[in-house]
């Protein structure tokens, strides 16, 4: 006995062989959204590496320009220091010399007058 299935699709037999040697799409989909996959992961990770690199540069930058600025005010600070010092050193000579010209005032003792020394 026939079935009407079979009497009306007389090419049945002709996709059920070309099916068998079809791609398989499926996987071939699948195989597609991995490959896809890993290549949105290596951007990802080549823009993580710019940034970092960047990140670390403008680290660096400001780590120089910080010691830059500490360098100024040391320099700063010890040209401060140096004209204080000029500065206390030039009014300790003139105080000393001021002394000097002022100096002690002789008293005389009995010692001082010796007859026998010509005063004049």
């Amino acid at each position: 006995m026939r079935f009407a299935g079979d009497a009306m699709n007389p090419g049945a037999g002709l996709f059920s062989s070309a099916s068998k040697s079809a791609p398989d799409f499926g996987n071939l989909s699948f195989t597609a959204m991995a490959e896809k996959s890993k290549e949105k992961q290596a951007s990802m990770y080549s823009g993580a590496k710019v940034a970092g690199a960047g990140i670390e540069s403008l680290g660096y930058s400001l780590d120089a320009m910080n010691a830059g600025k500490a360098g100024i005010a040391n320099a700063e600070a010890e040209a401060s220091a140096t004209r204080q010092n000029g500065f206390m050193s030039m009014f300790g000579d003139i105080a000393g010399a001021g002394i000097k010209a002022i100096g002690k005032k002789k008293t005389f003792g009995a010692d001082d007058f010796d007859l026998n020394k010509n005063f004049w």
